[in-house]
């Protein structure tokens, strides 16, 4: 009974750390699509 706590807490923590580094790809990828638009435009400029 008392692993199964163990593993249940584990398993919601690595879980939690999951969904923080998901947010970190998200906010990562906002910062870099307006680069990727600013950079699409300058080629088409070209």
């Amino acid at each position: 009974m008392v692993w199964d706590g163990v593993v249940w807490g584990a398993g919601w923590a690595g879980l939690e750390r999951l969904l923080a580094g998901v947010e970190r790809v998200q906010l990562g990828l906002e910062r870099f699509f307006p680069i990727l638009e600013r950079v699409q435009l300058g080629v088409e400029r070209f």
